[in-house]
């Protein structure tokens, strides 16, 4: 009988430097996303972000320069996940209603699912004040620049490009208001994606 040959295992690639700083650097911001959606910012010790992210407190000062730098990294970091998972709604979408809602249920959906980013932005705001302004500039620009796109296809005739700051302020503002005042306290998202949807529509039509 002839003997099996040894099943012999692929090599493992080393990562290399770069791969290794990223995947610290992200596990130290997982960490303290991790900590901030579940007690706050004051919870989010050094300390307890190492010992989470199962780092050494020296690797902690490798990527950030102190507590509050990784304050100001943190909501950027996680808000950009969300800012491209409403981004990728509108590449397909038929018309701006379509792309505008499916957004909004993206947005509901993801803020539902469990993602501490609401915690974190609110108390950014008192925490790490710099961040949240860099963030909501960030936003803003973007969904501007969308608009003005929108725009250019024949949507949001009635208003310059100035006053496309005004709708992109609104329209920000109102997909978190009605999670805050209605989807987090249990309304079904369809009815109210429904009513936004007429919201987009008479904007989008104004001349």
């Amino acid at each position: 009988m002839t003997e099996a040959a040894p099943v012999t295992k692929p090599a493992r690639r080393r990562r290399s430097r770069a791969e290794r700083a990223k995947e610290n650097r992200e596990a130290l911001i997982n960490a303290a996303a991790a900590i901030v959606g579940e007690s706050g910012y004051e919870a989010a010790t050094i300390a307890e972000v190492t010992r989470r992210a199962g780092l050494s407190l020296g690797l902690f000062y490798q990527y950030f320069e102190s507590r509050d730098d990784l304050f100001r990294q943190l909501l950027p970091a996680v808000g950009s996940h969300l800012i491209t998972t409403l981004g990728h709604e509108f590449h397909d979408a038929k018309s701006v209603v379509e792309g505008e809602v499916r957004a909004i249920k993206a947005y509901f959906e993801y803020v539902s699912s469990g993602s501490p980013i609401m915690r974190i932005f609110k108390e950014a705001e008192v925490y790490a004040p710099a961040a949240y302004h860099d963030h909501m500039t960030n936003v803003l620009q973007r969904y501007t620049k969308s608009l003005r796109h929108q725009k250019e296809s024949g949507n949001y005739k009635g208003f310059t490009d100035r006053e496309l700051r005004v709708v992109a302020v609104l329209l920000t503002s109102a997909r978190l208001g009605l999670y805050e005042q209605l989807v987090s306290k249990g309304e079904d998202p369809t009815w109210i994606s429904n009513a936004f949807a007429k919201i987009i529509k008479a904007l989008s039509q104004v001349k």
